[in-house]
């Protein structure tokens, strides 16, 4: 961690909390693809319940599984990571290389209604990843990608009070403890965890949508 990373990252969050663009105009199309791809909003909250509840449960007895995500250059700070899905347990980050996406084998077996819950989306997975923030931890100012497209699906299991994630120009998006959102992550953005407890979400990477889930964007979006 540099003593100029904190700082900034607070800064930016501080000076981002009001948004400072308008939100798009609805586009004239219920296409799910036009959603994902051409409405141009930052976020989108998806119409779905989770059982956060059993999910947080399992999480918490598998805290021991976490590593630190992203930490190559200590630009972050108490951000950890393990997959559900993936190439391997430890292999949080984007990784090309010849391993398959899988179940990971211990999960299956330690997170049985987590699996079992995202099993039932019938999505094919790429990472499928338990995230934490831990108290007084910070992820830096960054994006992700430069294509401007609502991917991937990020889920609050549990989101401290004190807790933001900030987009640059959109302000805070309004997580809350069970709530879903496609993220626009092309969009700058920072999370600061201004609090006593760990935040925990879970971020769902797919390699497309089915039927269901189109529909469950296109009802999201008129909403």
């Amino acid at each position: 961690m540099t003593d100029q990373t904190r700082p900034l990252t607070n800064l930016f969050v501080k000076s981002n909390l009001i948004p400072k663009k308008s939100w798009p105009t609805q586009i004239d199309s219920d296409n799910c693809g036009d959603i994902i791809d051409h409405s141009g909003i930052p976020w989108l909250e998806l119409d779905i319940n989770v059982p956060h509840e059993d999910i947080l449960k399992e999480i918490k007895n598998n805290i021991e599984l976490l590593v630190d995500h992203r930490d190559d250059y200590g630009e972050h700070s108490g951000w950890k990571s393990f997959c559900i899905h993936g190439k391997s347990l430890t292999t949080t980050q984007h990784c090309v290389d010849d391993r398959p996406f899988c179940w990971i084998p211990e999960i299956v077996e330690s997170m049985p209604h987590t699996v079992e819950y995202f099993q039932s989306w019938n999505l094919d997975f790429y990472r499928l990843r338990v995230m934490a923030l831990e108290p007084g931890g910070f992820i830096s100012i960054h994006k992700d990608t430069d294509q401007k497209i609502l991917y991937p699906i990020n889920i609050a299991i549990t989101q401290p009070t004190d807790c933001k994630f900030v987009m640059e120009d959109w302000g805070v998006v309004p997580f809350e403890v069970g709530k879903s959102f496609m993220l626009d992550v092309s969009n700058r953005h920072a999370v600061v965890n201004n609090s006593y407890e760990t935040r925990y979400h879970i971020i769902v990477h797919y390699k497309e949508l089915n039927d269901k889930f189109k529909n469950i964007v296109k009802i999201s979006y008129l909403k």
